[in-house]
């Protein structure tokens, strides 16, 4: 986002639960009338470009320890992920619908991929994915050293995952 600026693009707006709306109210998508609102925004901003990447914890391979563990929590947590991600891809195929752009991750062996609904948005036309990995992208953890992190990039801008499709052949910690 600080480049963006820089290349005289605008940023748009983060709708995360970390940030809230104009009226203090965080953007918590478990509540009904956020996602309506989201909606609204969507269709009156008509921005070129949705980058989505909905909370991850819930499909991620470790989670599945739990289910084991605590399966009550297991499947609350999932129902709740699955929420969100059905909300996402919703978003997403208003944009396909109306001509614009839409990029999603998550991380690469995230079950999220095998969802109906992120299925049923690969089938469309246009749509395509991308595996990388993140440290071509410089992440490192905080000594500096570069964090692998394969990650999967599904998006209708072949531009977009052209310069996604990244992957570290490095050893031993280097990239």
């Amino acid at each position: 986002a600080r480049v963006l600026s820089k290349l005289e693009i605008d940023p748009g707006l983060s709708l995360d639960i970390t940030q809230c709306d104009e009226l203090g109210n965080s953007w918590d998508f478990d509540k009904r009338h956020m996602r309506e609102k989201a909606r609204r925004m969507l269709e009156e901003q008509q921005p070129e470009l949705l980058v989505g990447s909905p909370m991850c914890t819930a499909f991620s391979t470790w989670q599945r320890i739990n289910r084991q563990r605590d399966p009550w929590r297991y499947k609350r947590e999932l129902r709740k992920a699955r929420r969100h991600l059905e909300f996402v891809c919703e978003l997403y195929k208003m944009r396909l619908d109306s001509g614009r752009l839409f990029l999603h991750e998550h991380p690469e062996h995230a079950s999220s991929w095998s969802a109906l609904c992120v299925q049923k948005l690969l089938r469309k036309e246009g749509v395509r994915s991308v595996g990388m990995d993140q440290c071509q992208l410089g992440q490192a953890d905080r000594h500096g050293c570069p964090i692998k992190k394969p990650t999967r990039w599904m998006s209708n801008s072949r531009e977009i995952l052209a310069r996604l499709n990244k992957r570290c052949h490095g050893t031993e910690g280097a990239c």
